[in-house]
């Protein structure tokens, strides 16, 4: 009978404390759950935003800008040759580490797209850094032909990045909405564990 009692109070014991441990590893669970949703956010989507913005910037404004300073006589042919080619690089090495994060289908789809659209672009870069590189000094108005073809192959590629910046903002929200949800999901099975 002694024996019955002993038992049945480490018994009593030792459901709290495995319903203890129990709640310990769902909460654990879930909060990697959430702080894998927040990592996703960041990795996925909120440093491809920085880089693609980056990358709208120096097609925009660094390639057409050194152009139009250059042709403007306010850069050197030199100044902006170097513009051209640093803006180029940093393009290449910004695209390659967007292309390394996890894309959404319709992501991988709208990057394909950009892609195409880089060659010519970088192709008409390349042809202005090879034509800067033969001059020197002040150039004011001897770009004036090559403005509107840079124009041309630009524009769409600032139109695609647009649409990939707005691509990552709904995303993110998404991604939000979920780590949300599984934040709610963790109070309500923790008020029913209470509960019980």
């Amino acid at each position: 009978m002694n024996l019955q009692i002993k038992q049945k109070m480490l018994l009593s014991s030792l459901i709290p404390l495995a319903l203890l441990i129990f709640i310990c590893g769902v909460a654990i669970n879930m909060m990697g759950k959430i702080e894998q949703g927040v990592i996703r956010i960041y990795n996925d989507r909120v440093v491809p935003l920085e880089d693609l913005k980056i990358i709208g910037d120096d097609y925009a404004v660094y390639v057409i800008d050194a152009v139009n300073k250059a042709n403007a006589g306010d850069f050197t042919a030199q100044e902006a040759a170097t513009a051209l080619k640093n803006a180029n690089s940093n393009i290449r090495t910004l695209w390659a580490k967007y292309m390394a994060t996890e894309l959404t289908t319709e992501e991988a789809l709208l990057a394909k797209q950009a892609s195409a659209m880089f060659g010519p672009a970088d192709n008409q870069i390349e042809q202005l850094i090879k034509k800067l590189d033969n001059f020197s000094g002040n150039i004011k108005g001897q770009l004036a032909n090559e403005i509107i073809p840079l124009y041309q192959v630009i524009d769409p590629i600032s139109g695609k990045i647009s649409e990939l910046v707005a691509l990552q903002i709904r995303v993110a929200g998404d991604e939000k909405q979920a780590v949300t949800d599984s934040a709610s999901e963790s109070v309500k099975l923790f008020l029913l564990l209470a509960i019980c």
